[in-house]
């Protein structure tokens, strides 16, 4: 989520640039660092809902050769070993290369739980020429979980409360053989080449296969007491396939006195969608929140996944980009983007017989901003964005269940401020946001039925507040409300699972003075606060807030002249209990139910790190 917005499958998630799919689980391993762009970026990237970009980026070879060993454990008991392996070899360095292997393997925390995750990637860069660069990454990761706690549903009929929350150990809330079977693969090429210091071409495309196996466990609240009847999978997408692209030309020019900065491009994909297990779910038996327990296992029938799945729903998207930030001076300048895009959704039925589709041409998505830079670390701008974004699916527990509504379009308008002050990056954004809301209307139908509104405040800051103590931390207010429904039930109420206040804080601090044989040695400190949340579309129910609080200590060392670091971590330190996530049965808001899954309890984690 961004700025109270649940981010699409697809269309807001990308791996170094190109899209692929989120719903699924990625080897952290292999990531130098994880980007969000808040708010709505259909000017940049096409349509997607404005939940923002989550752009995930490999890690790049390394100049220097580079062989890292770690191995982890926790109170969870796995034991998680590692290697990171990257460097430059022939004339010049002119292949390079980042291989990043990790398996993890043992029993949860929770009882009769159990993890088996095995990541391989590898990123390679070919040096045609010191202008010319062709990168190929490809990553497979196998993620296999059984035994943690499963989802809890309600606000369907008997059960309109959330209860307040308990600790997720408790025995019965997942079942041993429950849980989730996940195989991603994925292949990317990226081309590179500078035509001088000013242009710029960047040519690239994306293969991924996800499948997934979820005989996730489902816990269905039938009253207001803690009874709930618990059921075994709700696997209704075994299979993403994505294919996607981009295109970029960048430059600058001047034209008189102005000088501009240029972007021309186009990027899209092609998602397939593969149906899921038939029957979806199958009744394990009955239970109470307050007082579970294990449920024997039932048949489930055989896996849809990891074979050949009939299609169900395929989704393509393509645009066309230009975007032209013009400098009249140091002090003034306009950026204005604009994606012209097509979109198509087709549905089929199991035996592979289209039975809905729709096509969109020329869907406009515009950006435009005025950036004043009254100093050098001093940036003002007021920005104006509209989107087109493809419709949503009616889910299962709709008359016109797996039907793709027609696209609608999304608004923001947000005034930003960023600076610097001895050391500090400080910024702040006030913004307003609009986005249709569809839901399970009364008459079971699945459609548009309202907007939702967000208007938010976010600040951040992030630097060293002294030599040895550094800042990471922000909060966001958010009025997220749902208008214009026609129904006194749910028009101007506040959007589920979305708080007023949430805010984060990391300090951490190097101990300025060590002992001999320690070259470096520093404590972190983590908090995390959310304020409560609407649990259901009416709000006659909410989650409670929380605060949590995460402790670490690292140390760094030389054995032998190589560096060797030692990390502890405590989270959840104080054993809260939460409701770690409230969220509605759609991306887009409102189903017949909603959905909470409880958060974490206190763990810890050690690790040691060796370069060889």
């Amino acid at each position: 989520q961004s700025r109270g917005f649940e981010g699409e499958m697809v269309s807001n998630s990308r791996i170094d640039g190109l899209n692929a799919v989120d719903s699924t689980s990625y080897g952290i391993e292999q990531f130098d660092n994880i980007t969000v762009l808040n708010g709505l970026a259909g000017a940049l990237y096409g349509p997607q809902v404005p939940g923002g970009i989550f752009e995930y980026n490999d890690k790049r070879p390394t100049d220097d050769f580079l062989n890292r060993l770690s191995l982890g454990f926790g109170s969870d008991s796995i034991v998680t070993e590692a290697g990171d392996f990257g460097g430059r070899i022939g004339n010049d360095g002119w292949f390079g290369y980042r291989i990043n292997l990790a398996h993890g393997d043992g029993s949860g925390p929770y009882t009769d739980s159990h993890l088996d995750r095995n990541l391989a990637s590898g990123a390679f860069d070919i040096h045609f020429s010191d202008k010319t660069v062709l990168q190929l990454d490809t990553s497979s990761y196998h993620f296999d979980q059984r035994g943690y706690p499963g989802i809890f549903i309600y606000n369907s009929g008997g059960n309109t409360v959330l209860p307040s929350a308990r600790s997720s150990t408790q025995t019965g809330y997942g079942q041993p053989y429950g849980g989730m079977d996940l195989d991603t693969k994925t292949h990317l090429a990226k081309l590179t080449h500078d035509f001088n210091e000013d242009w710029h071409l960047t040519i690239g495309a994306l293969h991924q296969v996800a499948d997934r196996y979820l005989p996730v466990i489902s816990n269905n609240f039938t009253n207001n007491s803690g009874a709930y009847t618990a059921t075994l999978g709700q696997n209704s997408i075994s299979r993403f396939t994505v294919n996607s692209n981009l295109a970029y030309l960048t430059g600058k020019f001047d034209t008189g006195s102005l000088e501009n900065d240029v972007t021309l491009g186009t990027n899209g994909y092609d998602e397939q969608r593969a149906y899921g297990h038939t029957p979806t779910s199958v009744t394990l038996g009955s239970s109470n929140y307050y007082a579970s327990s294990f449920l024997p296992e039932k048949p489930w029938g055989p896996n849809p996944g990891f074979g050949n799945p009939p299609l169900q729903t395929r989704n393509e998207q393509q645009s066309l980009i230009a975007g032209d930030t013009l400098h009249f001076n140091a002090q003034w300048a306009v950026m204005g983007v604009i994606s012209d895009s097509y979109l198509s959704t087709r549905n089929f039925s199991r035996t592979g017989q289209q039975t809905s589709d729709y096509q969109v041409h020329d869907a406009f998505s515009p950006t435009v901003s005025l950036i004043y830079t009254p100093s050098d670390t001093d940036t003002f701008y007021l920005t104006y964005a509209s989107s087109e974004q493809p419709g949503d699916t009616a889910p299962e527990n709709a008359l016109n269940a797996n039907d793709t509504l027609a696209p609608y379009r999304s608004k923001q308008y947000e005034l930003g401020y960023k600076t610097q002050i001895d050391g500090i990056t400080l910024g702040s954004a006030l913004f307003n946001m609009q986005r249709a809301y569809a839901l399970v209307d009364t008459d079971d139908v699945y459609r548009v039925a309202g907007e939702q509104r967000n208007n938010g405040l976010e600040v951040s800051a992030a630097g060293n507040l002294t030599s040895n103590l550094t800042l990471y931390g922000g909060f966001t207010w958010l009025d997220a409300t749902l208008v214009n429904t026609h129904n006194p039930a749910t028009d101007d109420k506040r959007v589920v699972g979305v708080p007023h206040l949430q805010s984060s804080l990391l300090l951490d601090y190097n101990l300025p003075t060590l002992p001999r044989t320690v070259s470096a040695w520093a404590f972190s400190i983590g908090l995390h606060q959310t304020s409560n949340r609407a649990a259901t579309i009416t709000n006659n129910s909410y989650a409670a807030g929380y605060a949590t609080v995460d402790l670490g200590t690292r140390m760094s060392f030389s054995l032998d002249k190589h560096p060797l670091i030692v990390r502890l971590a405590l989270n959840n330190a104080t054993n809260t209990h939460y409701w770690a996530s409230v969220y509605p049965g759609s991306v887009n808001g409102g189903t017949a139910s909603d959905t909470a899954a409880l958060g974490a309890p206190r763990t810890w984690q050690a690790s040691v790190e060796l370069d060889l």
